[in-house]
């Protein structure tokens, strides 16, 4: 009896021994193809900027260069400082996004986009009325 599981053992130890290495094996070819794969793409695919809030930096078109600067978004949380964002000479145009809960304002200038969010209705219309024309 006692051989017999011994044989039993040594036959399970083998076929173990035969998946790890084949295991090991198909690791390694994906491995392999995963390598060769991101090698592909890095060479035929251009490289992309990390986000898709980027635009070029007008040193960069100048010298015809790919460089990228990111452009983030900034809040502004009082009413008034929104307002002289809003009459700066850079500010271009002043978008009005209504939702079910927010009033949101966004004022487009030369370097950020500037957010101001409004939950009251009645001051939303209030500061709707007194944005500059344009």
């Amino acid at each position: 009896m006692a051989a017999k599981s011994l044989k039993y053992a040594k036959e399970i130890a083998e076929n173990h021994e035969i998946e790890k290495a084949t295991w090991k094996k198909e690791k390694m070819a994906m491995h392999k193809t995963l390598k060769d794969m991101t090698t592909l793409v890095q060479h035929y695919c251009p490289t992309k900027p990390p986000t898709s809030t980027l635009t070029r930096s007008r040193d960069a078109t100048r010298a015809n260069f790919g460089v990228y600067v990111e452009m983030q978004p900034k809040q502004i949380h009082e009413i008034k400082d929104f307002l002289l964002t809003a009459r700066r000479k850079d500010a271009r145009s002043v978008k009005i996004k209504k939702s079910k809960d927010v009033v949101k304002f966004k004022v487009r200038c030369s370097k950020y986009l500037y957010t101001l969010c409004v939950f009251d209705s009645e001051k939303a219309d209030k500061l709707k009325q007194s944005l500059p024309p344009g």
